[in-house]
């Protein structure tokens, strides 16, 4: 794992603490879904959320995200030690004294298509760290890591207004790639070894406008919803897909895409993509009511908020204004 260099600032830290996660889920759960026929069979329990109910393989990660930061060393590297809340394990009410870093993680995003076609999945980890001039947690950063050796990484550094509300995302946004090929056994703690291949400027070009990806794989109603509420998609598109989300950030990061559109409200985590794209001039609409928006203020006033509420409304994020023309006017309800 790439170390960060000594004294470089706490969202650094928090952010490779991100990467180093998101890859280690990421290798396991390739290795389980490649090993294990079961890997997809329902999970006895209790589910914690609104979603797709959990698989076995959504468990064996969400346990080795427990086995990962009960290590010391994890604990270490944060002054005031490290919490973490994962999608199949919602984290314990806060005290109003708490300063630790906080970790929010989706053990696996896109189980549904990993079902189906073995890809199509990302484990996703954002990081929230105390900021003693505004009194609050406030977003460090975050990693998305894929199924391919990918993952993609950012680092907040959005400034805040003199009454401490945050002006519109800044960030840095990295590419780095982990190593699919390594010789690990299921369950494994060990961080995945990753090379940071450098940090990703704005898309060489704004990507096709009529390339729209819909955030609908795994809904029955979504798609429906999103085509009868804007047949202009039906018309006007080259291409569409109901694979969206987390799953398709570096196609997105690279500027393949031209528009994606998440027609249900979301989780902070289920939306961490939007992070990586905003950084790299996108814009993020309101997808009803087309105002822009302000996801650092979102992400700050949910920090704390259990994972499993929803923080976004339906979402419209495209590079050119064209790519908005393609949903035309919204019909009724």
């Amino acid at each position: 794992m790439d170390s960060w260099a000594t004294g470089r600032n706490i969202k650094e830290h928090a952010t490779n603490l991100c990467v180093e996660l998101s890859t280690t889920l990421a290798a396991n759960a390739a290795k389980i879904i490649e090993f294990d026929i079961q890997a997809f069979n329902r999970a006895p329990g209790r589910q914690h959320h609104a979603g797709q109910p959990p698989r076995r393989v959504d468990l064996a990660n969400a346990e080795l995200a427990e086995r990962w930061l009960s290590q010391s060393d994890v604990q270490a590297r944060m002054p005031d030690g490290v919490r973490m809340e994962t999608e199949e394990n919602p984290a314990r009410p806060f005290g109003s004294d708490f300063r630790s870093l906080f970790l929010r993680v989706d053990e696996l995003d896109g189980t549904s298509n990993a079902a189906a076609t073995a890809q199509n999945w990302s484990t996703v980890a954002l990081a929230f760290v105390w900021d003693q001039t505004y009194a609050k947690h406030v977003l460090a950063g975050g990693a998305i890591a894929l199924p391919d050796g990918h993952a993609v990484s950012f680092t907040d550094r959005t400034r805040h207004r003199a009454d401490g509300t945050p002006r519109p995302l800044e960030a840095s946004v990295y590419l780095h790639k982990w190593d699919t090929y390594a010789d690990r056994t299921i369950g494994d703690p060990t961080p995945v070894d990753v090379r940071t291949l450098g940090e990703i400027p704005d898309p060489p070009h704004d990507g096709e406008p009529d390339v729209v990806l819909i955030n609908a794989s795994a809904g029955t109603v979504r798609c429906p919803r999103i085509l009868d509420r804007y047949p202009a998609l039906l018309r006007s598109t080259s291409y569409r897909s109901l694979c969206a989300g987390t799953p398709i950030t570096y196609a997105a990061a690279r500027g393949l895409t031209g528009m994606i559109v998440d027609p249900g409200e979301s989780t902070l985590h289920d939306s961490a993509h939007l992070f990586i794209l905003a950084a790299l001039g996108w814009t993020i609409m309101d997808l009803e009511t087309r105002e822009t928006i302000n996801l650092i203020a979102i992400a700050e006033e949910f920090a704390l908020v259990p994972g499993y509420v929803k923080a976004l409304p339906p979402t419209v994020a495209f590079r050119q204004e064209k790519a908005l023309e393609l949903l035309g006017a919204v019909q009724p309800a």
